[in-house]
């Protein structure tokens, strides 16, 4: 049976964008020679030469580019046509300080600055004490800097020597797992530890694993294993339904195997669904019970069909004959549009009507309305074409609800509707139906086009920051509500909007908002809340609407006008629920 297998971490681009759009009609043309210019540096401020830095454009499905740095740190990158760039910089044992801002445009100068990356070390032993040699030792990152959960994937991976010693460094500022003969990342040659379970620093499995913090130019020593070397079992099966690519791009079915009551995969695989590959096999699995989800994604497309989750459970012996069925997914295609004409939001007002955006540096998501169910595809991301269209693919069936972002400053969604097939061609549109108060409907499978958003000048912006119940401590993580305060918009979702606080000073901002009067709402959260992906839309869950409305009811309400740039709002924690 043919089997590829391979570690891959699912990429949410969880990013919250600030609202903005184009008018068409105004957008310049797109740069054909641009360039992005910058220079590595080192926390001195010291230029580093021979630094390798990709960029890579937002939303594209691969790197756009790679050179390396001069002499004086610096380098460029040109010929670029208009959009949004992401840049990183690699150097052995080096991990890349996160710039200021998440996206760079042509024309921009960036700085990138270079850290000196942790160091995790220690030995792998037997039950005897005696070295083992030669098995891989990975450190899983399972939460970032900041406290977010991430997937776990593998920072780094390296063999012990013949003292059973392992050295793994350039890591980033983080909290891991360390593991050794950890599931398998490719199809490498065999290992004399291949059919034996992954053992965990220090003797445990994946659930009793010791978290290991690490900090950025420093080591933890002494993370030894007691390696168990226990045998595991084979769990396999075979992908049916929408398996065949629907065009000729690159493409593939990633298999995720998760442990229940674990925030990250345990394992992957990736079938060629160009090849008709549909067989899978996971190997050395430690018994206990699993969920087992199948994508079958495209490139440049994003994910086209996807399988429910299957459990399964793994006791005293191998699991075969599993079949995932795929099912296809829908998408969400229309325009974004200014007001027409855009003038400024009131006679008496003194905003400047802002510029519109560059087009093509416009990107728009899609986020879920509803929990879902487990493993369920529930945001997506493209960008604008020069005609201010967007199709947004591989969305399962349910309620969606989109944000725009762009480089310009001042405008906010004022109008979200859609204009039934039946209407579509005519010269004067016979109905229009407005969506502001339900969202994106999309059935399973469905294609839906026709979507029109409208955004409007006079956006403001709002900051402050979340303070604790007197006595008591800012939790790792909050979320902030930010809700209309007249009962006539209640039902009113573009008046919305939420935010993550995992800032330890408990700051936050809602940036691009409607003019109105409003109430700021905040509680904790627990971590089983930031599980991918976070990009959902809670508010647009009417019950949980309800709720914070009526938790909300107390809290004191204010105005924002139009262009408004308030700051230093405080919001107390709530205990209520």
């Amino acid at each position: 049976m043919k089997r590829i297998t391979c570690q891959f971490t699912w990429l949410l681009l969880l990013c919250w964008f600030s609202l903005s759009v184009p008018a068409p009609s105004q957008t310049p043309a797109p740069a054909n020679n641009a360039k992005l210019t910058g220079r590595v540096v080192g926390t001195d401020g010291e230029p580093l030469p021979d630094i390798t830095v990709t960029l890579y454009q937002i939303g594209g499905s691969s790197a756009s580019g790679s050179t390396a740095s001069d002499d004086e740190g610096q380098f460029s990158f040109d010929g670029l046509t208009t959009g949004q760039y992401s840049l990183n910089a690699y150097a052995p044992g080096y991990t890349m300080q996160r710039p200021s801002t998440s996206s760079f445009h042509p024309g921009d100068t960036a700085t990138l600055t270079m850290v000196k990356g942790g160091v995790i070390t220690g030995r792998v032993t037997n039950a005897l004490g005696e070295p083992v040699v030669a098995v891989s030792v990975a450190a899983q990152m399972i939460r970032n800097a900041t406290g977010r959960l991430v997937e776990g994937s593998a920072e780094q991976t390296q063999p012990t020597d013949d003292r059973g010693i392992y050295r793994l460094y350039g890591l980033r500022e983080g909290t891991y797992l360390v593991v050794a003969n950890g599931p398998s990342q490719s199809a490498a040659p065999l290992s004399a530890y291949q059919n034996e379970t992954p053992t965990y620093h220090p003797a445990a499995d994946r659930a009793t694993a010791q978290e290991i913090i690490v900090k950025l130019g420093e080591e933890a020593s002494g993370i030894d294993i007691r390696y168990r070397g226990e045998r595991g079992h084979q769990l396999s099966g075979k992908v049916a339904g929408a398996t065949a690519p629907s065009n000729a791009g690159r493409g593939g079915i990633n298999l995720v195997l998760k442990q229940v009551g674990s925030e990250a995969s345990y394992n992957t695989a990736t079938l060629s669904a160009n090849s008709g590959e549909t067989d899978f096999s996971f190997q050395a699995v430690p018994e206990g019970e699993y969920e087992l989800t199948a994508v079958r994604y495209e490139n440049p497309l994003g994910n086209l069909a996807q399988a429910a989750p299957r459990r399964v459970q793994v006791k005293g012996a191998d699991v075969t004959g599993i079949t995932l069925t795929l099912l296809p997914l829908g998408s969400l295609a229309g325009r974004v549009i200014t007001a027409n004409p855009p003038v400024s939001p009131a006679p008496e007002s003194k905003c400047t009507p802002p510029s519109p955006p560059v087009l093509e540096e416009v990107s728009i998501t899609a986020r879920r309305m509803e929990t879902g169910q487990a493993g369920e595809t529930a945001y997506a991301y493209t960008r604008l074409n020069a005609k201010g269209e967007f199709v947004l693919r591989g969305l399962a069936a349910g309620a969606y609800w989109p944000l725009v972002s762009a480089r310009t400053e001042g405008w906010y969604l004022r109008a979200l509707t859609l204009l039934p097939a039946a209407d579509r061609g005519a010269r004067e549109p016979l109905r229009e139906i407005d969506l502001g108060r339900t969202g994106l409907p999309l059935k399973p499978g469905e294609d839906l086009s026709g979507i029109t958003l409208m955004l409007a000048p006079g956006a403001a912006n709002l900051w402050g920051r979340l303070v604790a119940a007197e006595g008591n401590a800012l939790p790792e993580q909050a979320r902030v509500y930010l809700m209309p305060a007249e009962a006539a918009a209640a039902d009113d979702l573009v008046r919305y909007a939420e935010t993550l606080v995992m800032d330890k000073a408990g700051r936050f901002g809602f940036n691009r908002v409607a003019p109105g009067r409003y109430r700021l709402y905040a509680e904790a959260v627990t971590v089983s809340a930031l599980r991918p992906p976070a990009a959902s839309f809670a508010v647009g869950d009417r019950a949980v609407r309800a709720r914070l409305l009526r938790l909300a009811a107390t809290q004191p309400d204010f105005e924002l006008q139009a262009c408004e740039q308030m700051t230093n709002v405080e919001v107390r924690l709530s205990v209520g629920k």
